[in-house]
This record gives C-alpha cells, structure tokens and sequence, in this order.
C-alpha cells in the first residue's frame, strides 16, 4: 500500500477460500465465516487509507481515487496498554495526489513507553468527518508481545438496533467502551437465539475493531431471515480482553446481545 505504484502496480492475495477445513491462508472458511484477514484486506482496500508502514514506521495516506485530495488532517496517536496517551497530534494535509500514496511523518519514539503500545491513526475530511483510520500493536522489544497478558478486561456496553428489509434481518451494533482501559480486537458473530448456533453466510460492515477509552463503534450486520429460521437473532461478543454486558432489545422482532464465553482467550487476566 505505501508503495502504491512506485514501484508496487498490484498485489494478489492467494487463496480467499480453501475447498476443505483449513485454519491458514485464507480470508473466510469453507463454511463461509469471514476471518480476521478478510476485513484486514476489506480494510486496506478502502479507497482512501490511513496507515503506518511496519518497517520503518512511517505514516502514510495512500489515495486510491483519481482525483486529489486537499485540506485532509490527521491525527496520530500512541497508547500505553493501561490506556495512557503517550503521544497525541494533529496536523493538517494540504494535499494529497490522486492515485499515490503520501509520507506524512515518521511515528515518533516518546518516552515510557510500556513493553507493548497501541498506536491510533484517524483521517477527517475539512468538515471533521472520519474518513478512515487504523490501530496497531507495537512492542519495544521485538516481536515480544507477551505483556498485552496483563491488560486488564474491558465489559463493553451494546445497542442493537434492529430492522428487516427485503427478505433480510438488519443489525446496527454500537459497541460502547465505558473504561479507562483499551478494549482489543472485540469480535461479533451472529447466532440463532434459539439453538445457539452460527447464522452463515453474514455481512460485517467490520469487525475485530478496537476501542480506546469512552469510544464507540457502530457495525451493521445483514443476514437473510430464512437463515435465522424464525428465531431472533443473538449478537456474541469475544476478543483479547473484551466482554459484552447481556442485553435484550425487543423492538422490531427483537435481538439480544451477550458475551461469547466459549471464545474468551485464556491467559492471566487483570482484573479491573
């Protein structure tokens, strides 16, 4: 990506699916459940990009549209795993050339950093509006990341919003972070209430997203209603350090939220 045509002209990605149960190279199973790669690439693909280079940690806008872009800002910032800002700026960006990618700056090294730290990247057009942004892991010892054991648990909070249209059941999921801590790599998958089990195929407008302190984020998910059989549809909630308050929402035929216990990694949580 941030060597986009130059000297980079296009990247495949082998393989999207394997025919037979495989647990690598691949962007969704054979059952149809998208993983952690798909929205990787659904995320790299967007047609304007915020991203930090993972070699020498440079900040990058890449502009994959034909025209240029102009009075952009971003905004760059680094996170200790107890949520502490460590680093927080604001700069704007004049302009950026259409089908390019542009240096912005290189991620500074602030001090007191802790073994593992997060960094946040946001892009605003010039009416304030979010047009893309990225999180990473970075440790100061490399390729050491065992300290994200001690990051304490975070309990999200969850609204669904439900509507069916056209044959289909529609989610708005707006997961809330109400801590002080970093919730990683929160997940959703949709299930049948009734039985439990997984609803596929499903659409995630995105997933295994990240939320900092006080952040919210809206997902919107689509299945078909024949796939839910008639039963309300159950939104289970896992990640690194995240769990999800149990909650019904009755309106429009009713769905429910909760944490999907069966999916919680095992390590030496810190409590909050």
């Amino acid at each position: 990506m941030s060597r986009l045509f130059n000297p980079t002209t296009a990247i495949i990605t082998w393989m999207s699916n394997p025919a037979l149960p495989s647990l690598v190279w691949q962007i969704y199973d054979y059952s149809l459940e998208p993983f952690g790669s798909f929205f990787g690439v659904q995320k790299a693909s967007e047609p304007v990009h915020i991203m930090m280079t993972q070699d020498d940690f440079k900040i990058m806008l890449v502009n994959h549209t034909p025209a240029p872009l102009k009075n952009m800002k971003y905004r760059v910032r680094i996170l200790n795993l107890d949520g502490s800002v460590k680093y927080d700026e604001t700069a704007a960006i004049p302009a950026a050339p259409a089908s390019g990618a542009l240096e912005l700056r290189t991620l500074p090294p602030p001090a007191g950093l802790s073994a593992v730290h997060f960094v946040k990247l946001e892009l605003t057009d010039p009416n304030g509006k979010l047009v893309s942004d990225n999180f990473y892991w970075k440790e100061t010892a490399q390729d050491d990341l065992t300290a994200l054991d001690t990051i304490p648990d975070v309990e999200l909070e969850g609204r669904v919003t439900r509507r069916d249209a056209g044959g289909n059941c529609l989610l708005d999921v707006t997961l809330t972070n109400p801590t002080g801590n970093i919730a990683v790599m929160a997940h959703l998958q949709l299930r049948n209430q009734r039985t439990n089990r997984r609803v596929l195929p499903v659409y995630y407008s995105e997933n295994y997203v990240s939320l900092l302190p006080g952040e919210s984020r809206t997902i919107a998910i689509e299945a078909a209603l024949e796939d839910l059989g008639g039963a309300r549809p159950l939104v289970v909630v896992d990640g690194w350090n995240v769990a999800a308050k149990a909650m019904d929402f009755p309106g429009n035929g009713g769905a429910q939220i909760a944490t999907n216990d069966n999916a919680r990694v095992l390590r030496a949580r810190a409590r909050n």
